[in-house]
């Protein structure tokens, strides 16, 4: 086996063994749509969105200029329990409203006296429903749901809003339609245009496969990733991923739930890389770029000289080199855990040089 197939064995040997499922906490959010018994199932579509998830649509600051510009159709589909096409008398009509994001209230928009609910924006016309068997099929566009019609409103990072569309629907009681109770169920469109603030990357180390990190989290609730892309360019804390130059795609952290983990990547020995840090919400929008890092990419030819620098305290001396299979394959996996537990153990600093010439410095190799 050559030296690169080796240290590509190395490398997802430490992934196997710190990669978790990394999820941030619960964003802090507007409640989600409400159900009936009444309602078996829902969806929406528009298009274009970042992702649907359990009822509610998530659009973000890439998908904004096109939703103002095209003002597209929202679908909302409520599979029923009744057949309201048989019987409309079941049928309430279908309403929207919306709060920002963080407001818990949950309302019906049409009293039992009749009156509309004063935070009810208004009715979906009935010639947009549609009543087939057992479906309630409703059309709304974006502008008459939103209010947007100006594009700039995407670049303000003002606004962060849930958009309900609520059918109101009802069975018979048991003794008729009298005795009948109104059910509420709901899809939501959530229209986040506010970039979750960035992380802080504290330490980079960057070897030919892969880069390891270790940062403080975005202190956004609505995170779910955290990302790492490096740069041959040197970049500036707070520039945006299209600003610049020549960035790799970002990744995912492996195992980021303990704020530290790697990527996977491919570069040159001794050559030198930016490393950043971007945190991505719900809404697929991403923060603005850390402060980088300059890492030096550490040459991995001996495994063991690594392993020594990097603190490791077990004897040993395996090489790269190696065309043998079989048993030397789990020395090397063996060998890459230990070099994961090293490198936790592994009190860092920061300087302005890279961390891999600090290693090297630990070993009198400056």
């Amino acid at each position: 086996m050559n030296s690169k197939s080796m240290h590509q064995v190395m490398t997802a040997a430490i992934a196997a063994a710190l990669a978790l499922a990394a999820w941030a906490p619960a964003p802090a959010q507007a409640h989600s749509p409400q159900t009936t018994r009444f309602v078996d199932a829902v969806n929406i579509t528009m298009e274009p969105n970042h992702r649907f998830d359990n009822g509610t649509l998530y659009a973000g600051i890439e998908q904004c200029p096109t939703l103002v510009d095209s003002n597209p159709t929202l679908n909302a589909i409520f599979e029923t329990t009744v057949l309201v096409a048989v019987e409309p008398e079941l049928y309430g009509g279908v309403y929207h409203y919306n709060f920002p994001r963080g407001e818990e209230r949950q309302i019906s928009c049409r009293r039992t006296d009749g009156d509309m609910h004063e935070d009810c924006a208004g009715q979906v016309d009935e010639d947009d429903v549609v009543l087939v068997e057992n479906e309630v099929d409703a059309d709304i566009t974006f502008e008459t749901l939103t209010g947007l019609t100006n594009v700039d409103v995407c670049d303000q990072g003002e606004l962060d809003e849930s958009y309900y569309v609520q059918l109101r629907i009802r069975d018979y009681g048991g003794t008729g339609l009298d005795f009948a109770e109104w059910g509420f169920a709901e899809v939501r469109l959530v229209l986040d245009l506010i970039r979750p603030e960035r992380p802080v990357l504290t330490d980079a180390i960057a070897t030919e496969n892969s880069i390891r990190v270790e940062f403080d989290r975005s202190p956004t609730t609505d995170v779910r990733r955290h990302l790492v892309f490096y740069s041959p360019e040197p970049f500036a804390e707070g520039d945006l991923l299209d600003t610049i130059a020549n960035p790799r795609s970002p990744r995912a952290v492996e195992g980021e739930e303990s704020d530290s983990g790697q990527i996977t990547a491919e570069l040159e020995g001794g050559s030198t890389v930016y490393v950043g840090m971007v945190a991505r919400d719900e809404a697929g929008n991403y923060s603005a770029a850390s402060a980088p890092l300059e890492a030096t990419v550490v040459e991995t030819s001996d495994f063991w000289d690594y392993y020594i620098g990097a603190g490791g305290g077990e004897q040993g001396g395996y090489g790269c080199h190696t065309t043998s299979t079989g048993s030397t394959n789990l020395v090397w996996v063996i060998a890459a855990l230990m070099v994961s537990a090293a490198w936790w153990r592994r009190k860092t600093y920061r300087t302005e040089h890279s961390q891999a010439v600090v290693l090297a410095a630990k070993d009198g190799r400056r």
